[in-house]
């Protein structure tokens, strides 16, 4: 266990961004090496799977970066509650700018699943993106228009749907846009675009999970 655990932390961020997650799974699965833990949950984060979440606990030493990752599986286990919880105070006490606009967004992102717009539109408002996350905000931004029905949204839609590599998370939100704008087939065309993606980066294995369920929802 300790020359695996030596190795994933040389190589395994490279290994999950290549779409490697099941293989890494599927060898630590059932390993009880605590120093492992962390590498447990980002495979379980990547994989976006119920059963897989489940069986993973929270790592007792976590980065930022990895306590934000222990958040999104809470989202995926259907504790929204907590996930917003653990965000809200990731955001507050990181000095990461990207990472807490991350943290701002998965939070607006259970405002907005929970109807509530006036605090997901408080949280987005607050937000400084870097040129890294700006694509993610604006498209957040979209969402939140079209659901509640600002004026121009198609517009705006339009136009970032042009940016050239698009983030496919922020596709997502502006497929979510267009479902409430009632254009169903454009919805449609942009999931497209996330499921045609190559894995790796921000197209995991979730990400590609979250695009299926939603082109379901538009069939």
């Amino acid at each position: 266990a300790p020359e695996l655990v030596d190795l994933l932390d040389q190589h395994g961020h490279e290994l999950l961004a290549a779409g490697q997650a099941p293989r890494v799974w599927a060898v630590i699965a059932e390993l009880t090496d605590p120093r492992l833990g962390l590498w447990k949950l980002r495979c379980a984060t990547e994989l976006g799977n119920s059963t897989v979440l489940a069986a993973v606990s929270a790592p007792a030493d976590r980065s930022p970066s990895d306590a934000l990752a222990w958040a999104t599986a809470q989202l995926l286990l259907g504790d929204a509650t907590e996930a917003q919880r653990l965000a809200e105070a990731i955001a507050a006490d990181t000095e990461d700018e990207g990472l807490r606009v991350e943290a701002g967004l998965l939070s607006a992102r259970v405002d907005l699943m929970m109807e509530r717009s006036e605090r997901a539109a408080a949280t987005l408002a607050g937000l400084r993106p870097t040129p890294a996350h700006a694509f993610r905000v604006e498209a957040a931004r979209c969402h939140l228009e079209a659901r509640t029905s600002v004026p121009g949204a198609h517009t705006r839609i339009a136009g970032l749907l042009a940016a050239a590599g698009a983030d496919p998370e922020g596709l997502l939100d502006l497929a979510h846009a267009q479902r409430l704008l009632g254009d169903r087939e454009g919805a449609d065309r942009v999931v497209g675009r996330v499921l045609a993606s190559p894995r790796g980066g921000r197209t995991s294995l979730l990400v590609a999970r979250r695009a299926a369920r939603l082109r379901a929802r538009l069939r």
